[in-house]
């Protein structure tokens, strides 16, 4: 009787569950799966989004370090001032009334539905979110209730690069991961998030959740011209997977990120450095995304291109790229950031000294666009989390042949 008891048990497992208690670390990849997301994510304060990192992305991003050596970079942080925080600050003029927050827009348009407010109010305490404003007129002005309501938006970033479908469904599919989760999509801490994808996510992954869940954007490569030259994509290095003797020289780990405006008449000499410097770093990834072509509906044409570059490498003493700053000089205006991991413990000052010999290698040692972020220091204060590159990428394999499903 026992025996049929334990059978019936395992018969009624879930999928989900089943992929739980799979084994996990595949080393295996199939690069023609590989996809990377880019979130510009809108909160409505700063102790909203730290409390997003230490709470959800920190925990969750030590589960998929430990899980998933092909989830190449899983990297979470508050935007740098004068970058996206623009967008942060256009949302922030829309939302006049109360009536237009986006927690209260879609209760108070309940309400006139004749939908009973026990309810509405019942869902929004769920979610967090103070109920006090249902009771205020929706035309109330929302200046003088930003302090009440925590309402001074920021941009948190998301950057997440799979290698290929396995990666993408293993890096969640723990406890430890899904007890934190929630902390993330907490209601009360959101407002607006824009997700972008690049690259070649499984039609499955894509419908059942990048576009259904996420409300993905993504290009197909030839909807205009600008589209076509600045040929947005996830671009992993030919042998990054072999490339053991820059590791072993390594002494730090960098996250480059820049942020490009360029004139329609220079798009195609820009675009040609974007490669070069990925080839200079040594770069196991690099992600190419137009920000502004899109307007969540459909792409557009601009006057000028918004593109927002980024790329990991491991720096030694010789790395660097004359090529960036050639473009730098190139681009109408430029914005960046260099995130930094010091090797084995060293001391913050040090991981500051690496970014400034590399700027300086390559150029850029007068340049007052590219800032330097220290990661351990901004871990401390919980404002990152998560990793740049995942320890184990020169050791992974690549398989053509694998295609896997859950």
């Amino acid at each position: 009787m026992l025996s049929q008891q334990k059978d019936t048990t395992q018969k009624t497992k879930t999928k989900w569950q089943e992929l739980l208690e799979a084994p996990k670390g595949c080393m295996e990849y199939n690069p023609h799966q590989a996809f990377a997301l880019q979130v510009f994510w809108i909160v409505r304060s700063f102790r909203a989004a730290t409390e997003m990192i230490e709470k959800g992305f920190l925990p969750c991003s030590q589960a998929t370090l430990r899980d998933t050596p092909t989830t190449l970079c899983y990297l979470f942080r508050i935007s740098q001032q004068d970058g996206h925080e623009q967008m942060a600050e256009e949302f922030k003029k829309q939302v006049k009334t109360i009536g237009q927050h986006p927690h209260y827009q879609p209760a108070f348009k309940s309400i006139k539905m004749g939908i009973a407010q026990q309810n509405i109010e019942m869902k929004l305490k769920q979610g967090g979110i103070n109920i006090e404003p249902l009771k205020w007129n929706p035309d109330e002005p929302m200046e003088g209730h930003e302090d009440e309501l925590d309402f001074h938006p920021i941009v948190l970033e998301c950057t997440e690069v799979y290698l290929d479908n396995r990666s993408f469904y293993d890096h969640s599919a723990s406890q430890d991961w899904m007890n934190h989760y929630p902390e993330i999509v907490k209601p009360c801490r959101s407002l607006k998030p824009k997700t972008f994808c690049v690259g070649h996510p499984s039609e499955e992954i894509w419908e059942k959740a990048l576009e259904s869940a996420l409300k993905a954007i993504r290009f197909n490569g030839d909807e205009t011209r600008q589209v076509k030259i600045i040929q947005p994509g996830l671009f992993l290095h030919d042998s990054f997977s072999s490339n053991n003797e820059n590791a072993q020289q390594q002494v730090a780990t960098m996250f480059l990120e820049m942020d490009l405006t360029i004139a329609n008449d220079r798009l195609e000499h820009c675009q040609s450095y974007f490669s070069q410097i990925q080839q200079d770093l040594h770069a196991p990834f690099m992600v190419v995304l137009p920000t502004n072509l899109h307007d969540g509906e459909e792409v557009v044409v601009q006057e000028k291109v918004q593109v927002r570059i980024m790329l990991s490498f491991s720096y030694s003493k010789e790395t660097s790229s004359k090529n960036l700053s050639a473009l730098i000089q190139d681009c109408e205006s430029f914005k960046g950031r260099i995130i930094v991991f010091c090797e084995n413990g060293s001391e913050n000052d040090q991981a500051t000294q690496f970014a400034q010999e590399f700027m300086e290698l390559s150029g850029l040692s007068s340049s007052n666009f590219l800032t330097i972020l220290d990661g351990k220091l901004a871990e401390k204060n919980n404002t990152l989390a998560g990793f740049i590159l995942h320890p184990l990428y020169n050791k992974l394999i690549i398989n053509e042949q694998l295609n896997y499903k859950p």
